[in-house]
């Protein structure tokens, strides 16, 4: 029916909710792109004692009480604290490639068993 930004806010997700569903008295479920402003709108919802579905995202754990009750229907779990862990890895997996290509265009090797890059990162400091 609609989208309308809440800044990822609970405060403004409820104050947006409450706009929305005096405009779109039909709603049927609502869905917040992250957990904060899903809690924004539970709080509304709570508030005028009617229920909606709704569906956040973050999987954030203020948000397991809302789950067992069913008055969250789901959170989408991006597994955020592994996002930062998996950029590294990638980035150390790309520039790794690289230097392998380079080595092999300068016909040079290097010697040893790890992967430099991570070796160095994993060395302590001097």
């Amino acid at each position: 029916m609609a989208s309308e930004p809440a800044d990822w806010e609970t405060e403004k997700a409820a104050e947006v909710f409450q706009a929305m569903w005096m405009r779109y008295p039909d709603l049927k479920a609502v869905y917040c792109s992250n957990d904060a402003m899903a809690l924004g709108v539970l709080q509304q919802m709570q508030e005028k004692n009617c229920y909606l579905p709704v569906v956040g995202f973050d999987n954030d754990a203020v948000m397991k009480e809302f789950l067992s009750t069913g008055k969250l229907v789901a959170t989408a779990d991006i597994f955020s604290s592994q996002m930062a862990v998996r950029g590294i890895e990638f980035a150390l997996d790309v520039i790794e490639g690289f230097i392998l290509q380079l080595t092999k265009l300068l016909n040079n090797e290097f010697v040893g068993k790890r992967p430099i890059l991570r070796y160095a990162l994993k060395a302590p400091a001097v």
